[in-house]
């Protein structure tokens, strides 16, 4: 039995609450790959109705939703995410040079993750994200110990 799969446009407004959810806005658009822009991205999202929660980590699932993106709509990249109950593909494109090739990573700055990742690791969020930080020096410094 095959199943259907469908994609459904989020409206601006529903996009901007999303945005506004700390737990579902850590990972955030970083860098367009084609011209190495790290700022202004406009949003898309879609909710995806006929897949349940539990396929999230489903590869063969990410294959078609990225093809079919890639054939269909001409996005390059996407963002699978959850919200709840539902599935949400999230794309950016560069407000510079129009790429949909738009590279997302964590939200560094968010003091929740921090938080929660030092509670993981029994350290207080601050001195995690501070060694985090003293690391990131020593590598841009060429320093490996």
């Amino acid at each position: 039995m095959t199943r259907k799969i469908t994609l459904n446009n989020l409206h601006a407004d529903e996009i901007q609450k999303m945005l506004k959810n700390k737990e579902f806005s850590r990972l955030v658009p970083k860098t367009c790959s084609l011209c190495g822009n790290r700022e202004g991205f406009d949003r898309r999202m879609f909710v995806v109705e006929g897949l349940q929660i539990k396929d999230r980590d489903d590869e063969k699932i990410h294959g078609i939703l990225k093809d079919f993106l890639r054939q269909r709509m001409l996005i390059e990249r996407i963002c699978l995410k959850t919200y709840g109950p539902k599935w949400i593909i999230d794309t950016a494109r560069c407000t510079k040079c129009f790429s949909t090739d738009v590279v997302y990573d964590i939200d560094w700055k968010d003091a929740e993750m921090w938080n929660r990742v030092g509670k993981e690791s029994n350290m207080a969020g601050k001195e995690l994200k501070n060694d985090f930080e003293a690391f990131k020096k020593k590598m841009a410094a060429g320093k490996r110990s």
